[in-house]
């Protein structure tokens, strides 16, 4: 494969590339900092309402129908990277994703990767494997990365490893995780890299990641129910898939938690219960088994203060139906009696630190 240009398509040549910036933001655990953002150009649209890194696209994926657009204009930019037009296929994705404030390349990708695999026989496929790696690295272009991320996961990067390791410090920003995962998933290790990406992420990139993260093994089932809820956008967006995938309905059937997982259990509850941004406890099967699963244990093992706010969120939310079970509400009272305090001074245990923020690619 012969050297990837250089680009001399940027918006401000003298300042570092996203790459760059991410980079120099790792901390020592190989995280982002919890407030780090990628920069953008603000003189593109002043008035523009401004989003967390990932948050328009999460919210687009989960809450909007997609923004379909006419893709000729990506396509015309396939056929300059074909012609090697390097610089000028980089200044017209600019342009393209400077129509408005609000494009993203995310509704477009099932059209666009549709339109590549079907002109394939026209496409220089080593001329957009050398733009789209040189784009990962060099680009200062928050969409411009994502349509690389798009084109590569058509490619084969199976060995590159340069292309990999580009791929994992890409994944660390919240805006550019879910475009790694499409990438990532492809790999013979696929599974691996989500689950590492899942743990260095705590906004929408974990979202996504614990979306399509598959419990291969107990340690990422575990992993799912103590920690693959818990980010900084709502927890309600992955409760009930980290209920499922991590397997508790039938860890709480047979009583076999330790002490860590029931505690999560219980602090991951009133969220599975909110029914808030997504739909959460109405979509689990068997859920009044699973309710009262929990509430025996809880019976015999509730402790802590995030025990019994689980049990009053359970309480609240039997009390709530219709033809309310009187016999459930006892065992939760009695539970509750416990803490010391009327079952009405405990409160559900959402997180104050957790905002009420709302929030595919289409496949």
């Amino acid at each position: 494969m012969p050297q990837a240009p250089h680009l001399h398509a940027q918006s401000t040549p003298e300042a570092l590339s996203l790459y760059q910036c991410i980079c120099g933001a790792i901390q020592g655990n190989g995280t982002l900092p919890r407030d780090f953002s990628l920069p953008r150009p603000e003189r593109d649209h002043p008035q523009a309402l401004r989003f967390a890194d990932g948050a328009y696209d999460g919210i687009s994926l989960y809450h909007m129908a997609p923004d379909k657009r006419d893709i000729k204009s990506l396509t015309e930019i396939i056929g300059l990277i074909s012609a090697r037009a390097y610089d000028k296929a980089a200044e017209c994705l600019q342009l393209f994703f400077s129509i408005d404030e609000y494009i993203s390349l995310l509704p477009l990708i099932d059209d666009l990767q549709g339109w590549i695999i079907a002109h394939k026989d026209r496409i220089d496929a080593g001329a957009l494997y050398e733009f789209s790696r040189t784009l990962l690295k060099e680009s200062q272009h928050i969409e411009s990365v994502k349509f690389a991320l798009c084109c590569l996961e058509l490619l084969n990067i199976e060995h590159d490893t340069q292309v990999r390791n580009l791929v994992r410090v890409l994944a660390l920003s919240d805006e550019f995780t879910l475009y790694a995962l499409f990438l990532m998933r492809r790999w013979a290790d696929g599974n691996d890299a989500v689950w590492e990406a899942a743990q260095h992420v705590s906004g929408w990139g974990r979202i996504h990641a614990v979306a399509q993260l598959e419990p291969g093994s107990d340690a990422i089932r575990r992993w799912l129910l103590l920690e693959g809820w818990r980010n900084n956008v709502a927890p309600d967006y992955s409760a009930l898939t980290c209920v499922e995938k991590s397997g508790l309905a039938e860890a709480l059937h047979s009583g076999a938690l330790d002490s860590a997982e029931f505690t999560a259990a219980g602090e991951l509850l009133p969220y599975l219960l909110s029914e808030g941004p997504v739909a959460g406890i109405s979509a689990l099967e068997n859920s009044g088994v699973f309710l009262q699963d929990y509430l025996t244990l809880a019976e015999a093992r509730a402790a802590a203060a995030s025990d019994f706010e689980a049990v009053q969120s359970l309480r609240d939310y039997w009390a709530a139906q219709k033809t309310p079970d009187e016999t459930l509400l006892r065992r939760c009272d009695a539970v509750l009696q416990r803490f010391q305090c009327d079952p009405g001074q405990v409160h559900s245990g959402a997180q104050d630190s957790m905002p009420d923020t709302p929030c595919k690619k289409q496949k």
